[in-house]
């Protein structure tokens, strides 16, 4: 029996680790407007839309380009990401089943922005910071301790409503604002349990179940790949 769970920390952030933070997620806003324009476009010519994998093909050439070369600058990993979730997103809006809408381009300050790696070999963690790839050794909040074999590690921040003035909120699942932005990461880690349910060697606990980690790490620009 596999446990799945989700841990959240608040990141310990300056201005040099900000600014990767922007340019991963600038890129990512970026790969997600130019694949959502190529869609739209089969979609105006009736011609079918472009598969997951022939999308990822295109990121190879956009990273190879002169013109777009700043996209090989970040992590590859979350840029697929994006486009896995641009497609899922596509097949939920021309679903006539699924009440999704179709998706629309991004733009800074309006739209929720993450990224997440999705390779557990290339996570890193020890006590109190976390290895992000191209980003380098971030050192985080360490409330309670991240136990399992770490999954998926998703960055975000969210823009929240509270006491009718808008403010930055920690994560999703958090019922008060914070003052002040707050960066916030995801680990979804999981763990095999015995056959008696107790822990295994990895050791999680059972008790509690995934939580929410979708927001924004910074905003960025719409159209480009570096932070305002």
């Amino acid at each position: 029996m596999i446990i799945r769970k989700a841990f959240k920390y608040e990141l310990k952030t300056n201005k040099a680790i900000k600014h990767k933070l922007r340019r991963v997620v600038g890129c990512a806003r970026f790969v997600w407007n130019r694949a959502l324009a190529i869609q739209l476009e089969c979609l105006g010519a009736s011609e079918k839309l472009l598969g997951y994998a022939e999308l990822c093909a295109l990121l190879t050439v956009w990273r190879n380009d002169p013109a777009t070369a700043f996209l090989a600058e970040c992590p590859v990993h979350t840029q697929q990401q994006t486009l896995r979730d641009l497609s899922r997103a596509l097949h939920d809006g021309l679903s006539k089943s699924s009440a999704e809408r179709m998706p629309r381009f991004k733009k800074k300050g309006r739209d929720l922005d993450s990224f997440r790696y999705p390779d557990p070999k290339q996570l890193k963690l020890e006590s109190g910071r976390v290895f992000l790839p191209k980003i380098g050794w971030v050192r985080y909040r360490d409330s309670r301790p991240a136990v399992g074999t770490a999954a998926v590690i998703t960055v975000s921040r969210r823009r929240s409503r509270a006491n009718g003035k808008s403010r930055r909120q920690k994560s999703a699942v958090c019922t008060s604002a914070s003052p002040t932005p707050a960066t916030i990461f995801c680990i979804r880690s999981q763990a095999e349990l015995s056959s008696r349910l107790r822990l295994s060697s990895s050791g999680i606990s059972r008790s509690s179940g995934r939580r929410g980690c979708q927001g924004n790490a910074d905003n960025l620009q719409g159209d480009g790949h570096e932070g305002a």
